[in-house]
């Protein structure tokens, strides 16, 4: 998971060594970059505001201020001494939950399978509390991908693109998620050439009517889609052995609901 600031980051040579920045060399960067270092320059004073009052918000800003600026140590730290004062803080939860599961790879040790589980529980316990924030639903797609529920992780991230219509942090796990259905699932490929453009990706609607909420019978889909009906258009040249697993699909998603 790309996590913005990286870049910013790299002019600072030593954590703390500058104690600030010219503003003309702040206009120079972009809204971003100029925040990122903004954030690292001011960890030491965060970092002794929480550890001097042991503030569950001063533990915070502490820990969004480290994670924000790729200071992902002291994200740990901060956001995990915030959640012993208060465990229901969904953003440390998921935060924390996300480094706990990437950590590992990132220091080139292989992940234990009772870490990730809890590194997972965490973030799904924010998306239960905040369930209507979209970095909540955006890191619980990442981590159902990581553990092969693709359907599942597929629902949050577009969950997280409606909640968030300009994010674009989701887009490629998205689509590498749609080419590894679509390679196993003959009715996924059927859909996403012929249905998806109108009805959604995943059947939620669009420009036409979601097909979760469906309630026709498969025989009654079989006849629209090879006849059409109003403005939905007919499909005739569909072989059996390309209508059979969409209709497959589309009954699936009527069980399954929005």
């Amino acid at each position: 998971l790309a996590l913005a600031g990286s870049a910013a980051a790299g002019l600072l040579t030593v954590a703390g060594a500058l104690t600030f920045v010219p503003r003309w060399q702040l206009a120079s960067l972009n809204p971003d970059e100029a925040q990122n270092v903004r954030n690292v320059l001011a960890l030491p004073d965060l970092r002794r505001r929480a550890e001097q009052t042991r503030d569950k918000a001063a533990y915070l800003a502490w820990g969004k201020a480290a994670f924000d600026s790729g200071q992902y140590d002291q994200a740990v730290t901060a956001y995990g001494n915030a959640l012993k004062l208060d465990p229901r803080q969904p953003e440390a939860l998921r935060r924390l939950g996300i480094l706990l599961l990437t950590r590992p790879e990132q220091t080139g040790q292989t992940p234990k399978p009772e870490d990730a589980a809890q590194a997972f529980l965490l973030i799904r316990t924010a998306a239960q509390l905040a369930p209507n924030d979209p970095e909540s639903q955006l890191l619980l797609g990442f981590a159902l991908a990581r553990f092969g529920q693709d359907a599942d992780a597929l629902t949050a991230l577009e969950r997280y693109r409606t909640l968030d219509p300009s994010g674009r942090d989701a887009d490629e796990l998205i689509t590498a998620i749609r080419a590894r259905q679509n390679e196993t699932d003959p009715g996924l490929r059927v859909y996403a050439a012929s249905c998806a453009s109108c009805h959604g990706p995943t059947g939620g609607g669009g420009l036409g009517p979601s097909l979760r909420v469906s309630t026709l019978t498969r025989e009654a889909m079989r006849e629209i889609i090879l006849h059409g009906k109003g403005a939905m258009p007919a499909f005739p040249k569909l072989k059996p052995a390309e209508l059979n697993p969409l209709l497959a699909v589309l009954e699936r998603w009527q069980k399954e609901g929005q």
